[in-house]
């Protein structure tokens, strides 16, 4: 395990302060689940499946606090302007499809749950504060750096070939928050964190040797100037 990697995957963005600060002790499950996980990449087989065990729980664990299902069918003023307006759209001898589509309560649930899952599986949501596909009522921030996003691409591409449990950890919770009333990517923080460190370990055993000092030269002051960018957002 490369301790400045697991440092920097863990603790180089502002989502994990934001977390520490609202709430000590999801803090410290979402440290204890980063960090089984970093071992599991980085461990043996034989032992790397507790790891996955514990880190999940924590996940479901985490997810499940304070919860609340969502409504599958109830509108909001706003949601039946816009259903209104959608059904004066089509033509009168089609009334009744319309109906099917933009009014059936169980269309309606359908599509309440799949705009939920796919806003989550947005990597605007967690590299471009949301844009820009900001959400209403959400104080949008972004949680990690952009500059991370190549490499947690690479990790993600990393994971699915070699690594599938790992993606139980981002499924569990966005499934689970697909019906939650409450928006919370919390839960989905460890696996952001293990992806990312899966990322920067294979970018760096793909970086010749000689040509480390000027990569991590290069990503360094480009990481500093990011990362003090993304703080003038959060103080101005």
């Amino acid at each position: 395990m490369s301790l400045a990697l697991y440092l920097l995957s863990i603790f180089g963005n502002l989502w994990v302060y934001k977390i520490a600060r609202d709430n000590v002790l999801v803090f410290l499950g979402i440290l204890v689940a980063s960090t089984a996980l970093v071992r599991y990449v980085s461990g043996s087989k034989k032992i790397s499946r507790k790891y996955i065990i514990v880190s999940l729980a924590i996940v479901i664990f985490i997810q499940l606090v304070n919860f609340k299902l969502i409504n599958f069918t109830e509108l909001s003023n706003d949601e039946v302007r816009v259903r209104d307006e959608r059904l004066s759209m089509y033509p009168s001898e089609n009334l009744r499809l319309g109906y099917y589509f933009e009014q059936k309560r169980e269309v309606v649930a359908i599509r309440r749950v799949t705009d939920n899952f796919l806003s989550q599986i947005d990597p605007n949501l967690y590299f471009f504060a949301g844009h820009p596909r900001e959400r209403l009522g959400v104080v949008e921030f972004e949680k990690f750096p952009f500059i991370f996003l190549p490499f947690f691409l690479f990790g993600a591409y990393t994971a699915i070939k070699n690594k599938k449990y790992l993606l139980f950890l981002f499924l569990v919770p966005v499934l689970i928050n697909s019906v939650n009333r409450i928006t919370n990517e919390t839960a989905l923080f460890p696996f952001f964190a293990v992806t990312l460190y899966l990322g920067l370990v294979q970018s760096n055993k793909l970086t010749r040797r000689k040509y480390r000092k000027y990569f991590y030269v290069l990503f360094g002051i480009l990481y500093v100037l990011v990362l003090f960018q993304t703080i003038g957002y959060e103080i101005y």
